[in-house]
């Protein structure tokens, strides 16, 4: 807790294929804030492993700050964070991926920036990409800072880095939570509040390390996924945030990732990261 009193909640979601080692790893990153949450809430996303669930209850019985909401079946990340949303006491809630590694100061400067300026509704900040150690970083998912610049990259990509947001919950509950869709859920909800003139930014300080995942390009290379963050991206442009240009370049880009090799996506990949 801060010296104004300013507190937040820290939601987790994890599903059967997150790995334990990397799930602690993250929770350990939570514990070892400059300035603590007053509570973690794990959201268990429908039957996980044997292991994974012992280790869930290991934590829960280790700290009092985390709390394990557990879901019969799963419902998929969206679904998950409305539910764990509504299990958070506080008006501030940090997101968080469970095999990511939050910066020592990440609760910090996030809720400082809050003390600072009430009027804000969301704040994320910078990613830092790392291979094998947290010190190892090879890339970095920058996203701009200034309201204006936020606004423009919202048109054809997501101004925030999921990982790293803080909201203020009751401003996401009243424009309805993460939507029903299967991809950029998160970016259709930033881009709603966006849209309805909310104050949102982004700090220019690395708060997450984001653990690269060598398969997550050949994942994205279907077509059901394609579908999907096409049908996305077109739920976005009704909101007013991009127009059918914005949509037509974006969905040659997307197809371009499902027809294109492997390797060449890589290389466009670590351009657009530097």
């Amino acid at each position: 807790m801060t010296s104004s009193g300013l507190s937040c909640s820290v939601l987790i979601c994890v599903y059967r294929g997150d790995k334990v080692a990397y799930l602690l790893e993250s929770i350990e990153s939570i514990l070892g804030q400059s300035v603590l949450p007053s509570e973690i809430i794990v959201v268990v996303d429908g039957p996980v492993s044997e292991g994974l669930a012992e280790a869930i209850e290991g934590c829960e019985k280790r700290s009092k700050l985390i709390k394990v909401v557990k879901l019969l079946r799963n419902v998929g990340v969206g679904a998950a964070s409305n539910e764990g949303i509504k299990h958070c006491a506080n008006e501030l809630v940090a997101k968080m991926d469970a095999d990511d590694i939050a910066a020592p100061n990440r609760i910090e400067l996030q809720l400082g920036a809050f003390v600072k300026d009430p009027k804000l509704t969301l704040l994320g900040g910078q990613l830092a990409e790392f291979s094998g150690k947290v010190s190892n970083v090879v890339s970095y998912r920058k996203v701009p800072t200034v309201t204006k610049e936020i606004r423009r990259f919202a048109r054809r990509r997501s101004p925030f880095n999921n990982q790293t947001v803080m909201f203020k919950k009751s401003v996401v509950v009243a424009v309805g939570g993460y939507p029903k869709l299967n991809r950029a859920e998160d970016y259709y909800l930033y881009s709603k509040l966006i849209a309805h003139k909310y104050k949102v930014g982004n700090l220019p300080d690395v708060l997450v390390f984001f653990r690269l995942d060598e398969n997550a390009l050949g994942r994205r290379k279907t077509w059901r996924h394609t579908k999907e963050v096409i049908n996305a991206r077109n739920e976005i442009r009704k909101l007013g945030i991009s127009n059918i240009w914005d949509l037509a370049l974006t969905t040659v880009g997307q197809i371009g990732v499902f027809v294109l090799p492997t390797f060449f996506m890589r290389w466009v990949y670590k351009l657009l990261r530097k």
